[in-house]
């Protein structure tokens, strides 16, 4: 039996991984029924049928909850800015095309600045 996997070659010394979807084609694990109902991984038959069923909640890309959501900040905790995470050069294109098009659907903006709660 052979499969085929996307992978990414990294000159770093770094632990390989091996994500949900082919760990479960590998059959290096299994989930019980409970749990596979939730699967990332599921078909696009199964995508297709949630869209259906909730079409209420979806514009595009991007869900649609008709609820405002405020997050309030505890006051009592100090705020931490986090050097910068370096993103490995194989991956650098895949990352920068994954955030325009968040940009574009409209789920994050971009910050040029510092701001209290960046990390």
């Amino acid at each position: 039996m052979s499969h085929n996997l996307e992978f990414l070659v990294i000159d770093k010394p770094v632990t390989p991984l091996v994500g949900l979807t082919d760990s479960l084609s590998l059959n290096l694990i299994q989930l019980n029924s409970e749990v596979h109902e939730f699967d990332t991984c599921a078909t696009d038959a199964f995508h297709a049928a949630i869209l259906d069923k909730y079409k209420d909640l979806f514009q595009g890309n991007l869900g649609n909850i008709p609820i405002v959501y405020k997050m309030r900040l505890d006051t009592n905790v100090t705020h931490v800015i986090r050097p910068l995470r370096r993103v490995p050069l194989a991956m650098v294109e895949s990352v920068k095309r994954e955030l325009d098009r968040m940009v574009n659907i409209r789920a994050i903006t971009p910050v040029s600045e510092p701001t209290e709660w960046v990390s």
